[in-house]
């Protein structure tokens, strides 16, 4: 009796000791699986107690029931324990397997069932959690002795565990019995907590690792990030509550000439500006103070304009421990914007005011009902024919002209704008109107003025002005000036129109004598071949009116295209084409021309209707165009030009023989090389 005693009070102890063990690690992890195993030590060291109370006390056999059942408890706690640690579920199979166990350790005992029975239920339990408890040890992850130690105790305690209710009949035995359970414990506890250990040290050497991960992560990442930030152009700057600097990229230290070290720690006002305190409006004490992002715009000495913007830096708990500004250097993108706000404002060709500016100030001008305002309208007269004639670049250069005669007449105050393709509008306020009487005069002595410096390309200004008090109001003063600006077009278009041509004829004569008097000898020429073809004396004369006139369009090809020594490209042979519509627009205009006028357009068709511009083709080609064309033919081949001699009286007719059928009506040149090699007609009078 004392060995059985003796035996289940040093179980009790070493359980007691276990039961610590677990408890102790799982209050300090709280991990689940020790908890369990915590309970099977406590399951245990109830079972142990009661056995010893039995034995030690004389108490009714019917005790001997409590430890079966904490047996049965502790091995199911062990094993659930076992799956938590392993990671995996324990199946429902084994509480209906506890309880079934159970149930029928109680029916034996109230049946007063030998020991064998009673404790049978209880033992099958136990061996079978302890089995698949080693089972699940073995597989674990783990390396090493503990999980092999923990497996094959607990393998071996199963054995005991199912002999244990055939050998506890034998009072020898008990003792015995006690201690091998014991040992067998103490080896599982052992190997459970050299595994856990193993598992700790496991994660420990994973958390250092992904601590140096992270720590070298960190390290990338603070590289990267300053190496992004000394990479941009803007200025970034970190302050501390005292807006004392603590880091700055790259982009601030070369726009402050300054050392990263030397700017660290230091006021920044104390550094760029030399001052004492904050600077005002400073975007970066705003956001410290408010907590809120500001920006701000500056503008240095050098006239850079820089955006500053500033944005408050918290901790986690939400307490502002500094600021950082960006700063943009806008100084283009302001300078853009002007010139957008210039160009939504303003013309771009003349400078001025345009519609959109005008019309503002109109509006502005009526919102003031009693508002003394003066308006002065000016078209340029025959715009639309200088561009169709000389081009656009011509007529340009007619509208800048204009538009800084205009300028130069009115105030800084008053509003000068260009408000249609060839209209001007001035409008000033405060004024009267003798004061517009005065300046449509000023207008016209400078046109006059400058169409004497410039006869090549005279400037012609239709003007209408008009006065709110003359108007009735701010509503009719534009009508009323358009109304006389019209008058004085319809009466002037006529005059203006024969200044035109008079300029275009004067142009025409002096790229003639340039040319060696091509017209006068054209003149010539087609009066002997008009007279060889019996034609009267009237259409003799408009052949000489063509002959002098046919290349009128020349005057809006440019020189360098006109004069050209070599080939032309097909760029410029296309603009070369352009003469014989821009001469028949010019002759349409003339009262004197206008006879003439579809000859010129249609006098480089050819009889096989590859000419130009209406590709016409035989006799659909009028005649004089056909007399014209061999006429020019001839004496451009007999005159020198820059890429060649001139061909002889031979060489020429027989190069009119070669083309005719393709460029000349061949009939005509039959009559023309007859006639032109029985008669000397080279200076002779006609």
């Amino acid at each position: 009796m004392h060995a059985i005693t003796a035996t289940i009070i040093a179980a009790l102890s070493a359980g007691l000791v276990f039961t610590i063990i677990y408890s102790s690690l799982y209050f300090q992890n709280r991990e689940r699986y020790m908890g369990f195993w915590a309970a099977f030590g406590g399951a245990s060291l109830v079972g142990l107690g009661f056995s010893l109370a039995v034995f030690t006390l004389d108490l009714p056999p019917v005790l001997n029931l409590a430890y079966p059942i904490c047996e049965i408890c502790g091995s199911l706690l062990l094993l659930w324990g076992t799956h938590e640690f392993a990671g995996r579920p324990l199946s429902r199979w084994w509480f209906h397997a506890a309880a079934l166990a159970v149930v029928l350790s109680v029916v034996a005992a109230l049946l007063t069932a030998p020991f064998t029975v009673l404790a049978l239920p209880s033992g099958i339990f136990a061996a079978g959690a302890l089995v698949a408890s080693g089972r699940l040890f073995f597989r674990l992850e783990e390396p090493g002795f503990g999980k092999k130690m923990a497996a094959w105790a607990c393998f071996l305690w199963a054995l005991h565990a199912a002999d244990y209710p055939f050998l506890g009949e034998y009072t020898w035995a008990i003792p015995w019995g006690f201690l091998i359970g014991t040992t067998f414990a103490f080896m599982v506890t052992t190997g459970i907590l050299v595994v856990y250990f193993q598992r700790k040290e496991s994660r420990f050497r994973g958390l250092a690792e992904s601590s140096r991960k992270a720590e070298a992560a960190l390290r990338i990442a603070e590289y990267e990030k300053t190496l992004i930030l000394n990479s941009i152009s803007e200025s970034v700057c970190y302050y501390d509550t005292d807006l004392r600097i603590l880091w700055c990229n790259r982009a601030l230290t070369e726009r402050w000439d300054l050392a990263a070290e030397q700017l660290a720690g230091r006021l920044c006002y104390e550094v760029k500006y030399e001052r004492t305190e904050a600077c005002t409006g400073c975007p970066v004490a705003a956001a410290l103070a408010t907590g809120e992002f500001h920006e701000n715009e500056i503008t240095s000495r050098a006239g850079r304009t820089r955006l500053i913007r500033a944005y408050p830096v918290r901790d986690a708990n939400g307490v502002i421990v500094g600021a950082v500004d960006v700063t943009s250097d806008i100084t283009e993108r302001k300078q853009a914007e002007e010139r957008l706000r210039q160009l939504g404002l303003h013309d771009p060709l003349t400078g001025l005011a345009n519609r959109a500016r005008f019309e503002h100030e109109m509006r502005a001008l009526g919102a003031n009902p009693g508002a003394s305002a003066g308006l002065i309208l000016c078209d340029i007269d025959g715009l639309k024919f200088i561009n169709d004639t000389f081009g656009h670049e011509k007529g340009d250069r007619l509208l800048q002209a204009a538009a800084d005669i205009i300028r130069g007449v009115f105030r800084g105050t008053d509003v000068v704008a260009r408000v249609g393709g060839d209209e001007f509008a001035v409008l000033f306020s405060n004024t009267s109107a003798k004061a517009v009487e005065k300046a449509f005069q000023r207008i016209r002595e400078l046109v006059e003025n400058h169409n004497r410096a410039n006869p090549d390309l005279p400037l012609s200004l239709s003007i209408g002005y008009a006065t709110t008090h003359e108007a009735g109001g701010v509503k009719e003063l534009f009508k009323e000036a358009d109304t006389r600006m019209y008058r004085e077009k319809q009466h002037r278009s006529g005059i203006v129109r024969s200044s035109i041509v008079e300029t275009l004829v004067k142009a025409l004569e002096a790229r003639e004598a340039i040319n060696g008097h091509h017209a006068e000898k054209m003149r010539h020429l087609v009066a002997v071949f008009g007279r060889a073809l019996g034609l009267s004396e009237k259409r003799i004369s408009e052949l000489r009116l063509l002959a002098h006139f046919h290349d009128i369009g020349n005057v809006g090809v440019p020189g360098r295209i006109l004069f050209n020594p070599g080939p032309l490209t097909l760029e410029e042979r296309v603009e070369m084409q352009r003469h014989a519509e821009i001469g028949y627009r010019i002759a349409l205009t003339a009262s004197d021309l206008v006879p003439i006028a579809d000859w010129i357009l249609k006098h480089h068709e050819w009889w096989n209707g590859k000419g130009y511009p209406l590709g016409l083709k035989g006799e659909d080609i009028p005649l004089e165009c056909r007399i014209l064309g061999i006429v020019d033919a001839y004496d451009a081949m007999t005159s020198d030009r820059p890429h060649r001699g001139a061909l002889t009286h031979e060489e020429a007719l027989d190069e009119l023989r070669r083309w005719a059928g393709v460029q000349f009506d061949p009939g005509l040149v039959e009559v023309f090389c007859g006639h032109f090699n029985r008669v000397e007609y080279l200076g002779g009078a006609v």
